[in-house]
């Protein structure tokens, strides 16, 4: 405990003469560490030294200094043990959890009584909009926030504020009791372990409404008994709740039967792979145009761990290239990776239809690697028309490269021998990003020493490349033949 001295006018404070007679004196107040409280009245300009009758201490700090600036006053002493002390309060807007110090602020001279005030030198306060705020006067150690998290967090668990869910089997945490403040509508602890709870906002709810609102309150009692089956399940299984996949299934599938059997498949680690609900249900919609209900249920069926991730590109394939697939789709099997490839097929088309009459044009640099190489010609390709002409004889998707070519953010470049594309390089900021022969297939030995040999002459390789998307080879393991210095200039230069 901290020994206190507080120094009052003993002419403005209350006591048998007050307002009766006038004097010169001030009253010295210590407190002490061992309990001893001493009143000590004397002239204004008189000096003295206390010293505690009880234990000897001769140490007294200033209650006034501390009240006046009372950061400076812990900086000052930070080796002190100020004693500070936790406590935790709230209001009508917030619950506060206080770190602070107890300082004399005045005294009761006629009861020889000294009263203490609050002084507040760590708070961690959760307001009722669910945000937390940190206020400090100085930065005390991480043990300080974490005790202040912690009295925060039991005290709420001890009182219900603001009309927070309880379980008997669960302790509130922070981040629970913050979560409910932002959703005051949710009666119910469960609603915490919700992937999403956005489709129920605004009227006040709990688990069995909030379900019924999600599967748009069905007639049939086999539906309301899936969907709460369902929930049950993923609970059950995992922990938590994705409603995901049953809000979509009640919002489109229209036969009962067949919405039943979607609503007991196991989707839960399905649904984590989806970034955006909307572009899903775009999805499911679209194929209702060209598959019947019976064929999207052996669609989700199939849905296994190998082909989850697949599943997710064919979402975002949709959602973003949408017009193309809407325009150019060509009805194929109902399987994931059947429909995954037309989309793509969609997309390159569209873009195509884009590039194939789009020039190209490089750099100085990018020109330069542009020569003969023991009987290879090194291109680069002029325009998009010619860019879609190698990637179909390399049957390939590099023609997906024109606008990052086009930006000079990377460069193509095909090996010729006798008029035939043989290989393709990609280089990107100097460095070799793949090399691939027809269906991205690995290059030859005879390939890799001509390709090292060209590498190492105009990017100046010392490292391992990569020949075979990520399949490292150190081109000084290699004894290429001789690079005859004869320039063949190929493709558009501009200066």
């Amino acid at each position: 405990m901290v020994a206190w001295k507080l120094t009052t006018d003993f002419d403005a404070e209350r006591h048998l003469f007050f307002e009766k007679i006038e004097t010169d004196y001030v009253v010295e107040t210590y407190v002490c560490s061992c309990g001893v409280t001493d009143f000590i009245t004397k002239h204004s300009n008189q000096k003295m030294t206390y010293i505690c009758p009880a234990c000897e201490n001769s140490t007294f700090y200033s209650a006034k200094s501390a009240w006046k600036n009372i950061d400076h006053f812990i900086e000052q002493y930070r080796d002190l043990d100020l004693m500070f002390t936790y406590s935790v309060n709230h209001t009508e807007v917030s619950v506060v959890s206080h770190y602070y110090v107890a300082i004399p602020k005045a005294i009761d001279y006629l009861k020889k009584e000294v009263y203490y005030a609050q002084k507040d030198v760590h708070t961690y306060t959760l307001n009722a909009d669910g945000t937390f705020v940190e206020n400090y006067l100085l930065r005390f150690s991480p043990t300080v926030v974490t005790q202040l998290k912690n009295n925060l967090q039991t005290y709420l668990n001890k009182h219900n504020c603001f009309g927070i869910p309880k379980s008997k089997e669960k302790s509130l945490t922070l981040k629970m009791v913050s979560f409910f403040f932002k959703n005051r509508n949710l009666k119910d602890l469960d609603f915490y372990y919700w992937r999403s709870v956005e489709m129920i906002q605004g009227e006040e709810v709990d688990v069995p409404s909030a379900l019924q609102i999600i599967s748009r309150y069905p007639k049939a009692k086999s539906v309301k008994k899936g969907v709460y089956q369902n929930y049950v399940d993923q609970f059950r299984a995992y922990g938590n709740y994705d409603a995901t996949f049953v809000e979509l299934f009640c919002e489109v599938i229209e036969d009962t039967n067949i919405l039943t059997k979607l609503l007991a498949l196991d989707l839960h680690e399905t649904q984590a792979y989806i970034r955006e609900k909307e572009g899903l249900v775009s999805l499911v919609r679209f194929l209702k145009q060209h598959y019947s209900e019976k064929q999207i249920l052996k669609l989700f069926t199939s849905l296994t761990r190998d082909n989850r991730i697949l599943f997710q590109d064919l979402v975002s394939e949709y959602q973003y290239q949408v017009e193309s697939v809407e325009t150019l789709f060509q009805k194929v099997s109902c399987h994931v990776q059947t429909l995954h490839d037309e989309f793509v097929r969609c997309a390159r088309e569209k873009q195509n239809q884009k590039i194939v009459h789009e020039k190209l044009q490089y750099g100085k640099e990018a020109v330069l690697p542009c020569v003969e190489v023991d009987g290879y010609q090194v291109q680069l390709p002029h325009s998009g028309k010619a860019l879609l002409s190698w990637a179909d004889i390399l049957h390939n998707c590099m023609a997906g490269y024109f606008d990052m070519i086009n930006k000079s953010e990377t460069y193509i470049y095909g090996f010729f021998q006798e008029k035939c594309l043989c290989f393709a390089v990609e280089i990107s900021g100097g460095k070799l990003i793949q090399a691939s022969g027809k269906h991205n297939a690995h290059l030859s030995k005879e390939q890799k020493e001509v390709c090292g040999a060209w590498l190492k002459r105009f990017f100046n390789h010392k490292e391992n490349l990569d020949f075979n998307n990520r399949d490292f080879v150190n081109v000084d393991d290699y004894h290429p033949a001789p690079v005859p210095y004869v320039e063949v200039a190929y493709g558009t230069y501009v200066d």
